[in-house]
């Protein structure tokens, strides 16, 4: 076998570019001959095909058919024999060239057989060769005008002649140059020389991680164009070729993304996930769909893929294709078990949902719930005016601090003096609801600081100046602090915020589960019970949450918590049926046939009665739920439901190592919804028996319902595809935030808390005054910018809510007019068997240092936890308002 051309005659030159060419006979007794490694391998394949199909003709006549076959050589004996032979092969009408280094460069350079990374090194290289030789003439012209004029020239025509070569294959754009100097490189003084290269293998080491030094730091691409960078590698990195800001954004970006794919899918392989999207604007308007795979949630949301859907209609069938063919690539390129689909509750998002399940009703389709909490704020709202009120007053109060700097210097040395430490008032966001809390709760923290110094009354309101308005703003201000009534209202919003607060944040976490989001309803219909909040409040959240489980397939969510190992039938009424075996049964057997399409067998149906009575390997031992625990705790997280699960499927067997997932075929969808050619993915095939029970909670527990990752990942997109770097397509945002967020689990930043400045949500290109003044004028008051929050993108479908709070506090009309709906919806409750309040035992906290339920201890862990997650977010909120932290 040949081992490698190069080594059987010799290059003459030490170049790197000759490990690219054969090096031939002399040319006129003094230079070599040189071909392209390439293209000699091209041309011996040819050579082999042909003779290969000339012996096919051959044996197919048959007057050959006494004669012996002809000879086929292989392709390597071919190449040894054209480059071993000193005839026509090395001719320049054969392809030869002259071994002039420069000539060798731009053969590669237009030689349609190497990759676009190596022309582009060819290119780059033979560039510095001919500005070296221009600063050469240039240098040895001295004084003499003309010759300067002649080397200058030729040295300014040198970037645009090897430019239009490099680029003449390429299927890039023309782009515009950012400025004159960007992209020229420093010059090489002429008695330098250009250090010899890396070897290839750590060369290309260096290019990958540049590229991901610059995603990881936010560094524009041109930047590796600048001459002081260029300067500073060359001085400090001699040995690095620099890669230019097309070729790292290009082949070297997707060559890492591609490794970071390669990656995840042995780690994806056979795993349970539950698909999300969602749709996001980037800066040049383009309407941007994102979609990700939330895996088992303790491996972590998966960015997989990015459409740009500007030119096409926006509807729910056109979704629903997108969605499709998604599923699809999850299926069989990850080989994922896909068990559902999340989406918010816009109009055509919700309307997809129900086609879907229609078109696929094994899958679990879900609301996300992190905005059903948005929605049920607003309900809140319509029924409580002096709430808006009240949250607008407090608003006025700290713009108006936080814009008057003496008055801020005056505040701050109270609370110094009364609290020990400053506080910044928080400066509520349109971009999340809960800094509307935050902002409330700051307040409260303040009280006693803010009435000090509204003592020097007078001194307070000179701090406005001189005009007439703002003088009279002041005193407004003043007053509203200096009302009782006032900061009575704005502890009674607080303390109704609270409670929805908390449930925001466990339910926009990765890991909030159907079992963990109904549990925090649950609490959320507990809390809203207690009587320190007026009747009309209470029953705005009961109907709020009644209305928004009525849309839910509670028979699912159900199921999902008697599938909790650690609550089973504990939070279901003892009256209701679900309390029984048979009903239980019939429960278990419409989930299980929407999903494996065929009915349980005895075996199912038996597992399932030990379950949910506790015995033998389905007690708490068996299921070593102690052991759980504890392992948590340990951990210092909490208990994965779906671990404990897992450890009872059956192993694979040893033959199994098929990558591909068992399936069986798709259904037929009901007509007039799809294109009959629309490719449909096909259900996973589900085991029946003790293991179909045990998949069958697995597959359950795998569903997340929220979007919130989704979410995440658009501000993360709006970090690197910013004002000014708005030429990105949608699939190089995309592809730096896959790199981005792999670096980032690889390498952790450990003090990123306490060091990391906090970024302003609508300053996504960093704190400068710009930035901060358009903060300012779009400040807004909170609750009227909340009443556009809570209907965002959101369409309830009910018969109450056509009307939304807009920019004015509601009537009393209309408060009573949702006061009496909210009665009703709780009277139709009363005869609903799967109403909440007839449906569950609400949890109750112990008394009297009793020891809670275990049901109620799992409840509290995701409450507690979801509290922690506020008191963070305030502080978070805290050092947004100031633009930083302490320096420490």
């Amino acid at each position: 076998m040949l081992a490698g051309p190069s080594r059987i005659i010799p290059g003459e030159t030490d170049h790197v570019v000759m490990v690219h060419f054969f090096s031939g006979p002399l040319k006129n007794g003094t230079r070599r001959w040189a071909k392209c490694q390439k293209c000699a391998r091209a041309k011996a394949r040819e050579i082999h095909d042909r003779e290969k199909a000339a012996r096919e003709a051959a044996a197919n006549d048959p007057e050959n058919a006494d004669r012996p076959p002809l000879e086929v050589r292989s392709q390597n004996d071919i190449l040894f024999s054209l480059v071993a032979s000193p005839g026509n092969f090395w001719s320049a009408e054969h392809g030869g060239l002259d071994a002039d280094t420069d000539k060798l460069l731009k053969h590669i350079m237009s030689c349609m057989h190497h990759d676009d990374l190596t022309r582009e090194k060819a290119r780059r290289d033979l560039l510095g060769r001919q500005q070296s030789s221009a600063i050469r003439r240039l240098a040895r012209a001295g004084g003499d005008t003309e010759m300067v004029g002649t080397a200058q020239s030729a040295l300014n025509r040198v970037a645009q002649s090897v430019s239009s070569e490099g680029s003449a294959d390429t299927t890039h754009g023309v782009k515009r140059r950012r400025t004159d100097v960007d992209e020229a490189p420093l010059p090489i003084g002429p008695n330098q020389r250009r250090p010899r290269l890396w070897p290839e293998a750590h060369q290309e080491m260096f290019a990958a991680d540049l590229c991901r030094l610059l995603v990881m730091c936010n560094v524009a691409w041109w930047a590796v164009s600048l001459p002081f960078w260029v300067h500073f590698f060359e001085k400090y990195v001699p040995g690095a070729d620099m890669p230019d800001r097309r070729e790292l954004s290009g082949v070297i970006l997707k060559a890492e993304v591609a490794k970071v794919l390669d990656k995840w899918k042995p780690d994806l392989k056979r795993r349970f996930a539950i698909g999300q999207c969602d749709g996001w604007k980037n800066v040049k308007r383009n309407s941007i769909l994102g979609f990700m795979a939330n895996v088992e949630f303790n491996v972590g949301p998966y960015l997989l893929n990015t459409h740009d859907i500007s030119p096409e209609k926006k509807d729910a069938i056109n979704l629903l294709k997108i969605v499709l063919a998604e599923i699809i690539y999850y299926t069989d390129e990850l080989h994922l078990i896909v068990v559902g689909w999340c989406t918010d509750a816009s109009g055509e998002s919700a309307k997809m949902r129900k086609l879907l399940v229609r078109v696929c009703p094994w899958l679990i389709v879900l609301d996300c719930w992190a905005h059903q909490v948005n929605l049920v704020v607003g309900d809140i709202f319509k029924v409580h005016g002096p709430f808006i009120q009240v949250m607008d007053d407090a608003l006025e109060v700290i713009k108006w601090f936080n814009n008057h700097g003496r008055a801020h210097g005056l505040l701050g040395q109270a609370m110094r003096k009364r609290l020990g430490r400053e506080y910044s008032l928080v400066n509520p966001v349109l971009s999340r609801w809960t800094s509307l809390f935050h902002a409330a709760d700051r307040l409260l923290r303040t009280r006693d600081a803010m009435l000090d110094v509204t003592i020097n009354r007078e001194e307070l309101i000179s701090c406005a100046g001189d005009k007439r308005d703002a003088l009279e703003k002041a005193d407004e201000v003043v007053s509203i602090i200096e009302r009782k009534p006032w900061w009575l209202e704005l502890t009674r919003t607080h303390a109704a915020l609270h409670p929805l607060t908390i449930a925001a944040h466990v339910m926009q976490a990765n890991d909030a589960t159907i079992s963990v989001l109904l549990l925090t309803i649950l609490n959320l219909y507990r809390v809203y019970r207690d009587t320190r909040f007026d009747a009309e409040l209470r029953n705005a959240v009961h109907a709020s949450l009644e209305l928004r489980w009525k849309k839910q397939r509670r028979g699912l969510f159900v199921l999902a918590l008697i599938l909790d190992p650690f609550i089973r039938t504990s939070a279901i009424s003892s009256s209701h049926v679900y309390c029984t075996s048979d009903g239980l049964f019939d429960l278990i057997t419409d989930v299980y046939k929407s999903v494996s399409g065929e009915p349980p067998n005895e075996e199912f149906l038996s597992t399932f009665s030990e379950y949910i009575h506790r015995t033998g390997r389905w007690s708490a031992d068996g299921m070593r739920l102690s052991s759980a625990t504890e392992e948590a705790a340990k951990k210092k997280t909490h208990v994965n439901i779906l671990d404990i699960w897992r450890r009872r499927l059956p192993l694979p067997s040893e033959d199994d190592t098929d990558d591909s997932l068992p399936t069986r075929p798709p259904p037929i969808p009901p007509p007039g919804i799809l294109d009959p050619d629309t490719p449909l993915p096909s259900p996973p095939s589900v085991p029946n028996g003790a293991h179909g029970f045990v998949w069958l909670a697995c597959y359950i527990h795998a569903a997340v319902g929220n979007s919130a990752p989704t979410e995440r990942m658009f501000s993360l997109f709006g970090i690197i595809h910013s004002k000014h770097r708005n030429r990105m397509d949608h699939a190089g945002v995309r592809d730096q935030a896959i790199l981005k967020e792999s670096t980032r689990a690889d390498f952790p930043d450990r003090h990123a808390a306490s060091h990391r400045k906090t970024q302003a949500f609508d300053d996504l290109d960093g704190p400068d005054d710009e930035a901060a003044t358009t903060r300012r004028r779009n400040a807004r008051p909170a609750f009227r910018a909340a009443a556009d929050l809570t209907e965002i993108g959101e369409s309830d479908n009910e018969a109450d809510t056509d009307e939304l709070l807009g920019n004015i506090i509601p009537s009393t009309a209309k408060m009573r007019r949702k006061c009496e709906s909210n009665k009703r919806v709780l009277e139709s409750a009363q005869s609903d068997p799967l109403s909440l309040s007839r449906l569950f035992k609400f949890p109750t906290e112990p008394v009297n240092g009793a020891q809670p339920s275990a049901s109620t201890r799992y409840l509290l862990e995701f409450w507690n936890r979801g509290a922690a997650g506020v008191e963070e977010e305030g502080r978070e909120e805290e050092e947004l308002t100031r633009g930083g932290v302490d320096d420490v």
